[in-house]
């Protein structure tokens, strides 16, 4: 008797409808899930947010301005030699690429100091780069040739760590083109963040249930012990002139008020721009446009540098005290009042264009928030994100790769700063010995050997 083999069980058949009826429903789904993404995007960033045809640019999405008319014959680039220069309406400019950046504590300044570190590794330039793993050049003193990390031609385009501005010595340091930035931010709101920041209460022995109040009531009382005591003798207060100091300020001429008003207006006459923290969309705007930079060279991460909430943050005990502190401060509330309103004295000259500007620039922020969001972690990488042209700056696309470099910290930016610094080809061993640095936040490793090339 012959063995019979043995067959498999046959499988369904499938008929040419049921196939057909298969492929337009897998098909509709997906065209479902793409739409359902879309409209999660138009309700987070308005409704000018389009998907576009899927092809070999893979867009994803475009950003057009709210009642945009044809801005194609004001905004260009136009390649001169070996720089570019840029025509908005009938302006024409050139970037400056030079910057030192007077990086005050608890103003803000982490968060232009990461847009700045973007915009130079961006466009190639060097950096002042400290030789620590902090982002110190010098500071509390002025800064001194052991401070940084020596460049290939001895040249730096870019300063953006705590130093103490010092005019001379800068312009000793840096080309002659260069522009002098920094940011303050309301001596109030500044000091609720140096207490948290530094724990004033307890470096002050302030045993009160509200220190801060408590230290704004009499802070010479908890001020003075500080300062004189022997493991204590630093060049500055953390609460007194905080900002003035950064700037420049002799922390021995605070309580003289003819001595603030004369730093104020040297400080006035020296930097080509100071931000201002409360008003910080109008400030990129405008440094933009002072700059002549692009929209993209400016967009910043919305999700705040520090997240954490503390209880000077929102104490209501410290409304009766701004006086006080005023009298403190005296230095730091003169250059607020001063640069915030120069601010605004310059939005005022810039015209009805300049309000437009900072609402479509506002609204680009919130849309390259919103597909960053959306494409974490979503294989967002084969879609692009296009914001079209306007009469402020050229076309440009945003992808995963440029999401990463929104929200790296600077610690992050550090690593690859220094990694791709150029050095001296006969510097020392022991120079480089020196180079600290510090380790990875936001982005993995993986993240820097594929965006940069570099093993951290």
């Amino acid at each position: 008797m012959k063995a019979r083999a043995v067959m498999p069980a046959p499988g369904p058949r499938w008929s040419l409808r049921t196939c057909v009826t298969l492929f337009l429903l897998l098909s509709c789904l997906s065209c479902g899930l793409v739409l359902y993404r879309v409209a999660v995007m138009r309700e987070r960033v308005g409704s000018d947010v389009r998907p576009q045809e899927a092809g070999k640019a893979t867009t994803f999405l475009m950003i057009r301005a709210k009642n945009r008319p044809d801005y194609s014959s004001h905004s260009s680039a136009v390649d001169s030699g070996n720089s570019v220069q840029r025509t908005f309406f009938t302006r024409r400019c050139s970037p400056r690429t030079n910057v030192v950046f007077i990086k005050v504590h608890k103003a803000g300044s982490t968060t232009v100091t990461c847009i700045l570190q973007r915009f130079g590794f961006q466009h190639n330039l060097t950096f002042m780069l400290p030789r620590n793993h902090k982002s110190d050049l010098g500071w509390p003193n002025l800064i001194k040739v052991e401070d940084y990390i020596p460049s290939a031609d001895g040249r730096y385009n870019l300063v953006v760590d705590h130093t103490v501005y010092n005019r001379p010595l800068m312009e000793g340091l840096m080309p002659d083109n260069t522009a002098y930035v920094t940011v303050l931010r309301h001596p109030l709101a500044q000091i609720k963040s140096v207490f948290n920041w530094y724990k004033i209460k307890y470096e002050y022995g302030i045993r009160h249930p509200d220190p801060l109040g408590a230290f704004l009531k009499d802070p010479d009382r908890y001020e003075a012990p500080y300062v004189i005591s022997r493991n204590h003798r630093l060049p500055h207060s953390f609460t007194k002139n905080f900002m003035a100091f950064d700037l420049g300020f002799p922390l021995g001429l605070s309580g003289r008020k003819n001595s603030a008003k004369e730093f104020v207006r040297k400080v006035d006459r020296e930097l080509d721009f100071v931000l201002i923290l409360e008003h910080l969309n109008e400030s990129l705007v405008m440094l933009r446009r002072r700059m002549c930079w692009t929209t993209k060279d400016i967009l910043y991460d919305l999700k705040p540098r520090n997240l954490k909430s503390y209880p000077e943050k929102f104490a209501s005990s410290l409304k009766g005290l701004e006086e006080r502190h005023r009298n403190w401060s005296n230095v730091d509330y003169e250059l607020y009042k001063h640069f915030n309103r120069s601010l605004w004295e310059q939005v005022a000259k810039e015209g009805p264009d300049f309000t437009e500007e900072v609402r479509n620039f506002k609204h680009v922020v919130t849309a390259v928030a919103a597909y960053c969001d959306a494409g974490s972690g979503s294989g967002a990488d084969e879609h692009h994100l296009l914001v079209e042209q306007s009469k402020w700056s050229e076309a440009f696309t945003v992808d995963a790769a440029f999401c990463t470099k929104l929200r790296m910290q600077w610690q992050d930016w550090y690593q690859v700063l220094k990694k791709t610094h150029r050095l001296p080809p006969d510097v020392s061993s022991a120079t480089r010995e020196t180079i600290g640095y510090p380790g990875l936040l936001s982005i993995s490793k993986r993240q820097a050997a594929q965006l940069f090339g570099i093993e951290p």
